[in-house]
C-alpha cells in the first residue's frame, strides 16, 4: 500500500520489518521453536539458486511462488531483498543497497544451513556468485562519479566474495 502511494521510505521500513521478522522466525526454528508455516522451506530440497534479479522493479515469477507457498528460502529471500533494492534506488541511495549486499548473502547462507536445506554442491555458491554480480551490475548504474571512492569501498568486498566463489568451485570438476 505504502508503494503505490509513493511512500517509498516507509515502504522499506515494512520490508525490513518483514525480514528481521522472518530472520527471527528462522532463529527461533533452531533453538527448537517452529512454526510450521517453514515447512515448506525445509521438506523440499532447492532447485533453483539462480541469483537475485534487480532488472525488472517487482520479480512476478517469484511474487506467484510466494502467493502460491511454492517458494524456496532462495526465491523468497531474493524477492524481498530485491524490493528492498528497488526502494533503495528509488529513493536515490544505490550505495546503501551495496551495503547491505553482503550481511544479506550471509545471511541467506545461514539460513540454508539452519533450516538445513538440501542443496546440489556449489548451487550456494553459484547463487552468491550470480547475486553477487546482479548487484554490481546494479549499482554500476546509479554510480555517481563524486562517490568512486565509497562506491568502491562498498564494492570491494562483493567482488572479493564473487570471485572467491568462483574460485573455490573451479578445480573441482
Amino acid at each position: 500500500m505504502f508503494e503505490m502511494l509513493n511512500l517509498c521510505e516507509d515502504a522499506l521500513v515494512q520490508y525490513d520489518e518483514l525480514d528481521a521478522l522472518f530472520t527471527q522466525f528462522i532463529l527461533n526454528h533452531s533453538a527448537g521453536d517452529t512454526a510450521e508455516w517453514l515447512s515448506p522451506f525445509t521438506e523440499q530440497q532447492c532447485r533453483s539458486w539462480d541469483g537475485l534479479c534487480l532488472s525488472q522493479p517487482i520479480n512476478i515469477d517469484k511474487r506467484q511462488l510466494i502467493k502460491k507457498n511454492k517458494a524456496s528460502l532462495l526465491d523468497f529471500r531474493n524477492y524481498l531483498f530485491s524490493r528492498q533494492s528497488t526502494l533503495l534506488f528509488l529513493l536515490q541511495r544505490p550505495l546503501e543497497v551495496a551495503q547491505r549486499a553482503i550481511p544479506f548473502l550471509h545471511n541467506c547462507v545461514q539460513e540454508l544451513q539452519i533450516l538445513e536445506v538440501q542443496m546440489p554442491p556449489g548451487a550456494i555458491d553459484c547463487w552468491v556468485f550470480l547475486t553477487c554480480l546482479e548487484v554490481l551490475h546494479a549499482c554500476e548504474h546509479f554510480n555517481e562519479s563524486g562517490q568512486l571512492e565509497t562506491y568502491s569501498l562498498n564494492t570491494a568486498s562483493m567482488w572479493d566474495y564473487a570471485r572467491g566463489k568462483a574460485n573455490r568451485n573451479h578445480w573441482k570438476n
